[in-house]
């Protein structure tokens, strides 16, 4: 009989794994898990079950003993839109990511409906803080147009290729981001008829330099008019994006201590702040070119 931890096992942590094999006892629905889209999917779930999970389901563990009492498990992969008269959540299935639309339940849902004005957000309850609710109101009072609230903590929750099909939702349909980063929050309207993007526009609070390899990806993907590469300075790990009108949008993650240890050292005195209010001499003096990864 093949284990629900099939195909698994080698991507957990010791820890995630104790967890996961207790799930069963636990009174989860036996099945089995497969890395796909590498991130763990349901692959086989027992005939008997008669819950809400399906085969292709995407899983993530948001919780452990120590908070929840138990391993607590979330099949959702959100999408969030701009919607114009009702807020749906996505839900990818499938080995060839057949999105499924779902209605959206408001009570008894691990998920909240706000709507302010034309403003409609969709907030996972489990990743909100009284930080974050701050922020929100206060990004809501000093914007006036519409926007999407966009937390990249929250977008890279599983796997920074989640974030990837929802990016390339969003072009080329106007959208403002709010990206946080660990010296605070830029504000990044993207929009087909903009004639000039930002000269620096966001930062990505991460711990290594893939989200930001990612973010550039998805969004040449989608068919933003841009070009750029990672690249690495004394601040760390970043993806400087050239906009066809000659715009930069930085990408930044936090040097993690792996690669810090291999000669790029941030620099105390090259602050993000500093960046921000000065980003030509960063780019043109300070940036080095990555080594070719080594085969």
């Amino acid at each position: 009989m093949s284990s629900h931890l099939d195909g698994l096992s080698g991507y957990l942590s010791p820890r995630e794994k104790t967890l996961f094999e207790e799930l069963p006892r636990l009174g989860a629905p036996p099945f089995t898990l497969v890395r796909r889209y590498g991130f763990p999917v349901i692959a086989h779930l027992s005939p008997n079950y008669r819950g809400d999970l399906q085969e292709g389901d995407i899983l993530k563990r948001i919780g452990d003993r120590s908070t929840y009492n138990r391993p607590l498990l979330t099949v959702k992969l959100m999408l969030m839109t701009l919607p114009s008269e009702e807020l749906s959540l996505t839900l990818i299935r499938g080995e060839e990511g057949d999105p499924v639309r779902l209605s959206l339940k408001t009570d008894g849902s691990p998920f909240s409906l706000e709507r302010r004005g034309a403003v409609s957000i969709l907030t996972p309850l489990f990743l909100r803080s009284s930080e974050d609710q701050r922020s929100l109101d206060k990004a809501l009072e000093d914007l006036k147009t519409p926007y999407l609230l966009v937390d990249l903590r929250h977008l890279f929750f599983c796997h920074p290729l989640q974030a990837i099909p929802f990016l390339q939702s969003l072009l080329p349909r106007e959208v403002t981001l709010k990206l946080r980063g660990p010296k605070g929050e830029r504000l990044l309207r993207l929009s087909p008829k903009m004639k000039r993007i930002p000269k620096v526009a966001a930062l990505v609070d991460s711990t290594t330099g893939e989200e930001a390899e990612l973010l550039a990806a998805a969004l040449k993907e989608a068919g933003a008019p841009l070009y750029g590469e990672t690249t690495r300075g004394e601040c760390g790990l970043f993806s400087s994006l050239g906009f066809s009108d000659g715009s930069l949008l930085l990408v930044l993650s936090e040097c993690p201590p792996q690669v810090q240890g291999k000669g790029v050292t941030p620099s105390p005195a090259l602050s993000l702040e500093r960046v921000l209010k000065n980003p030509e001499p960063f780019f043109h003096e300070k940036i080095q070119k990555l080594p070719p990864k080594k085969k």
